[in-house]
């Protein structure tokens, strides 16, 4: 299924609960999923947030699609990654939620994302 493209400012707001600095994923795991999912680092000397995005909107813009992006955002939020710690997990879910809800999509308990009514 094709995934239609995030717009950019929800993929921008995805990439910062991803990459906050408090709650986020470190710098080493940016890119190492971000090759796990086939996609270049281009900025690996940039912000967790903006590298990321990079990385996303290039990839979404070559691909013409989001499935990509939901790929990566499906890995990194794998439920066995937060075994030691299922706090992050509830906080990060809830804050992809409120982004993910303007495309259409949820994140799942079980770290799936699934297709919704879209928010507007």
């Amino acid at each position: 299924m094709r995934i239609p493209p995030f717009s950019e400012a929800n993929l921008e707001q995805v990439c910062n609960v991803l990459g906050d600095t408090v709650t986020g994923l470190t710098g080493s795991e940016i890119g190492r999923y971000l090759r796990e999912c086939g996609s270049t680092d281009p900025y690996p000397g940039m912000t967790k947030r903006i590298r990321l995005y990079e990385a996303l909107v290039a990839r979404q813009r070559q691909d013409q699609c989001a499935n990509n992006v939901c790929a990566f955002i499906e890995r990194v939020m794998n439920p066995v990654l937060y075994v030691q710690s299922p706090g992050y997990f509830k906080i990060r879910q809830a804050e992809l939620n409120r982004v993910l809800a303007f495309e259409g999509l949820r994140l799942t308990d079980e770290g799936k994302l699934k297709v919704v009514p879209q928010a507007r």
